[in-house]
């Protein structure tokens, strides 16, 4: 089974979770991790993972203008936050 630290995490926004998950689990081979109902939902191929975020999650919103370059959503998910961004 693929550790968390392996996947490639990808966020998937969508106008339907359950229909995301539908498709993607009988039409493309995904694997269902976790569908906290009815916003978000988790599936996994392999080493990816697709976050299907519909619109009621913090995903969906959208990112304040003024941010700038860089100012995009990532998800990185590390062992110690301290170590890997120190300061």
């Amino acid at each position: 089974m693929t550790t968390p630290d392996q996947f490639a995490s990808v966020r998937y926004l969508v106008d339907d979770v359950q229909a995301a998950i539908d498709f993607y689990t009988t039409h493309l081979g995904f694997t269902l991790r976790s569908h906290p109902a009815p916003a978000f939902a988790d599936v996994t191929r392999g080493p990816l993972r697709l976050l299907l975020s519909g619109p009621a999650t913090s995903g969906a919103r959208a990112t304040p203008s003024d941010l700038g370059v860089g100012g995009n959503r990532i998800h990185l998910i590390v062992d110690d936050l301290d170590t890997e961004a120190p300061g």
